[in-house]
């Protein structure tokens, strides 16, 4: 006898709180977006877990629950769950929501031939994820059913390491080095500080002695242009006095000369005179 679709979507919609709700510690798996996987492992290793954390990935990335069927077939509601319901589950959330779903099938190994269904699913380009833990379920058997169009991903209990992590304890020792990892990030970083202040300050130095080398080469300059501008001075000077001094020589000369000439004109004079008074007196 077939589930009612209605029975169907109460499961669909319960599992979709208990989901939302669920306390999840995310374990170290990369899932390829676009891949199909098939999780599998005894029980209680954490697989349907697993399916929580790849439902929050999708939801954080934009996926709600309108684009994502999440069947868990260890709901009592589904234990009369056959292959010929497989359709009434992808109908029941179509009716839901009217959207083509990313498929996840929790637990699925006891329902007859579930491996048809969710390689027909991967052949209809569905995303689909499984879980399953009895020996119909062994990792190589399920490749080779599912003839490569899945990943499978073997499941383990908690490492000691991710136990305490989900029960949020800090060994003191891993404590330790990240605070002394901490630490040497801050003096690394004060160090890097420290050296391009000391860099800042050089440069600023070094700027500084250009600048002053560059105005005391102006000074030079400009010291040596007066120098030679006053040494021309000089020499323009020198120059005129020994001019002056040669045109007084000359002026005297020419004084002298003039008296000269004044004293001979004189004598002629008094000649004439005298020549003129002797030969009266003749």
């Amino acid at each position: 006898m077939s589930i009612s679709k209605d029975v169907i979507k109460q499961c669909l919609i319960s599992k979709q709180r208990e989901v939302d709700e669920a306390v999840i510690v995310n374990r170290s798996i990369d899932f390829e977006e676009n891949g199909n996987y098939v999780i599998v492992g005894v029980r209680h290793a954490g697989k349907s877990y697993l399916l929580y954390q790849r439902v929050r990935q999708l939801q954080a990335a934009g996926k709600g629950w309108d684009e994502i069927l999440f069947a868990d077939f260890e709901d009592e509601r589904l234990a009369e769950f056959q292959t010929e319901d497989f359709n009434s589950l992808l109908e029941a959330h179509l009716e839901l929501y009217g959207k083509k779903p990313i498929v996840f099938l929790d637990e699925v190994q006891n329902i007859p031939h579930w491996d048809k269904f969710v390689r027909r699913l991967a052949d209809a380009k569905y995303r689909v994820y499984v879980t399953g833990s009895n020996a119909k379920m062994l990792s190589k058997e399920v490749a080779t059913t599912l003839g490569g169009r899945f990943f499978i991903y073997d499941a383990y209990p908690y490492s000691f390491k991710e136990y305490l992590t989900a029960q949020q304890v800090k060994l003191k020792i891993a404590e330790e080095k990240r605070r002394t990892a901490e630490a040497d990030e801050k003096a690394k970083a004060a160090e890097a500080k420290k050296a391009d202040a000391m860099r800042a300050q050089a440069e600023a130095e070094k700027e500084k002695a250009e600048a002053q080398k560059y105005k005391d080469s102006i000074e030079q300059l400009k010291k040596q242009e007066l120098e030679k501008a006053q040494s021309q001075a000089m020499k323009i000077v020198e120059q005129a006095k020994r001019s002056a001094y040669a045109l007084q020589n000359e002026l005297e000369q020419l004084k002298k000369e003039s008296e000269k000439s004044k004293d001979k004109a004189e004598m002629a004079r008094r000649a004439k005179q005298l020549m003129k008074r002797g030969m009266l007196e003749f």
